[in-house]
Formats: C-alpha cells, sequence, structure tokens
C-alpha cells in the first residue's frame, strides 16, 4: 500500500515513512490516481474540492468522510461513492 496525504500543517512525514506515504502540496495533487481518500480534518482547503475533481482524478472516487465535512458538496453524488461516520449504508 502506498498512501498520497497532504495536511497544510505537515511539512515531513518521518523519515521511516517515506516508502509508505508521499507527502503532496495540495488536496488535488493527492487524490491524482488514488483508490479512496479519507478527509480526517476539517481544512478549508478539502471544502474547495469539487465532486468532479475526485471523480476525475481518483481511479475509483470512494471518500470516506470522517466528520462528515463534505456531507453538503458530495452525499448524493452520482460517479461518487460517499461513506461517513453516523450514514448507514444504502441497502442493494
Amino acid at each position: 500500500m502506498h498512501v498520497n496525504a497532504f495536511d497544510p500543517a505537515v511539512r515531513q512525514v518521518p523519515e521511516e515513512l517515506n516508502r509508505r506515504i508521499t507527502l503532496c502540496r495540495s488536496a488535488r495533487e493527492a487524490l491524482e490516481g488514488c483508490d479512496a481518500a479519507v478527509i480526517a480534518t476539517e481544512w478549508p482547503q478539502f471544502r474547495d474540492l469539487a465532486p468532479q475533481d475526485l471523480i476525475c482524478q481518483m481511479k475509483a472516487p470512494v471518500v470516506l468522510d470522517a466528520n462528515r465535512f463534505l456531507e453538503k458538496t458530495l452525499a448524493g453524488t452520482p460517479a461518487l461513492t460517499y461513506l461517513a461516520v453516523g450514514i448507514p449504508k444504502a441497502s442493494a
């Protein structure tokens, strides 16, 4: 597994994690080619992401939004799987 990460407060990852984590300069850069995105903090840079940004840049647009920060902009978007704590998975 490899992780692309973006956090505007983090300037470098610990040396022992350099092989597994690439620290990106922006949220959009971190999404490029990813299978899934985990939004774990409520930075304003994440609010700027449009659904189309995720759909176009990710291999499989799956978003896990731990704090439901992007629920209003992403939930219900066709071609994007939006998962969040406290939102039940739709029945098949």
